[in-house]
């Protein structure tokens, strides 16, 4: 199985999306400054994974990511999976109330992972 564990900090805040069939997921774009030339990558997050990540995740907060590399069918290219995403550091920024998740709907199906 080929995997990737990569630590790093969120370029800009996660959007929660949503299916045609009804699973919920996003985008966390990371970038991680370990070596001499920093390594930007985007991780696909799905389900509740997705929705807590939206939820309490900001963009420059440290997180650790498991993936799994996936062939992705429409680019030709490879796709990064997530399968645990790990929060670092404690946002401060954020108010204490609990946060809301923003949704937005789109027209991608179950297909296109």
């Amino acid at each position: 199985m080929n995997k990737l564990i990569v630590s790093g900090r969120l370029t800009k805040d996660p959007i929660l999306k949503t299916s045609k069939s009804g699973v919920s997921y996003c985008t966390l774009d990371i970038v991680n400054k370990d070596n001499r030339i920093p390594v930007n990558l985007s991780i696909m997050v799905f389900n509740k994974d997705a929705e807590l990540s939206c939820q309490y995740l900001t963009k420059t907060r440290l997180i650790e990511i498991e993936a799994k590399i996936e062939t992705d069918q429409r680019t030709s290219g490879l796709m990064y999976v997530s399968e645990k995403v790990i929060f670092g550091d404690k946002d401060v920024s954020r108010d204490t109330e609990k946060p809301t998740a923003t949704t937005k709907s789109c027209d991608i199906t179950d297909e296109d992972f």
